[in-house]
């Protein structure tokens, strides 16, 4: 398994689930209340996604599974599956 840190030359960086006292970035993808929130302000602390205006849904009812679908230890794609449909990153976007 690969985890999007290993991606963020493609401007998304998963940082697991939210944490209130943990300081986001922008395009800082979390996950919260079975939903995924990617964080649209500059940084972030204490604004809940859902809650908060510092966040935006990228999927409902959610729940992050990764795939390497390239071969060896360096992968040219990855998988980032949601429930209701899969979004595929290409590591040389």
């Amino acid at each position: 398994m690969s985890n999007l840190s290993d991606y963020s030359e493609i401007g998304l960086t998963f940082q697991g689930v939210y944490s209130n006292i943990v300081t986001y970035k922008r395009n800082n993808v979390v996950t919260h209340d079975a939903k995924t929130y990617v964080c649209t302000a500059l940084t972030s602390i204490g604004s809940t996604p859902g809650v908060g205006a510092d966040w935006s849904v990228l999927a409902e009812s959610s729940t992050i599974t990764t795939a390497n679908t390239g071969t060896g230890t360096d992968p040219t794609n990855f998988v980032l599956s949601a429930v209701g449909g899969t979004i595929t990153l290409d590591k040389g976007l």
